[in-house]
């Protein structure tokens, strides 16, 4: 299981995803991410089977039994999760900004850590 903490590595400055998205899109918490990569604890074969999926690799690419990452199918790429996440914010601050519209008018000065109003 030694090279399953360098491929962790390799994937992750691969794709360019930091430890906190990693945990995010994962559900493992951060500090289980940063084990993980550092090899201080071996992962669950559920961690191992995730991290294929997320990373569109073979579980035995993952864990060293194989060179080859293979052209395994995944449905739940990183990628289009990110493309979701970015689209749904864009749409929250959009309606968020539509629904606070009337009130910007009332809105006065900014002091500290709240707004005065008019």
């Amino acid at each position: 299981m030694s090279m399953f903490f360098e491929r962790l590595n390799s994937l992750t400055e691969e794709k360019a995803v930091s430890s906190e998205q990693l945990s995010c899109l994962t559900g493992i918490s951060l500090n289980r991410i940063c084990k993980l990569k550092k090899g201080t604890v071996l992962p669950d074969l559920d961690e191992i089977i995730l991290l294929s999926d997320i990373f569109g690799v073979t579980v035995d690419y993952l864990a060293g039994k194989t060179e080859i990452k293979g052209n395994k199918p995944s449905s739940y790429t990183l990628e289009c999760e990110l493309t979701a996440l970015r689209s749904f914010l864009l749409l929250a601050v959009e309606i968020i900004d539509k629904f606070l519209e009337p009130e910007k008018e009332n809105v006065g000065e900014y002091r500290g850590n709240y707004f005065r109003l008019k």
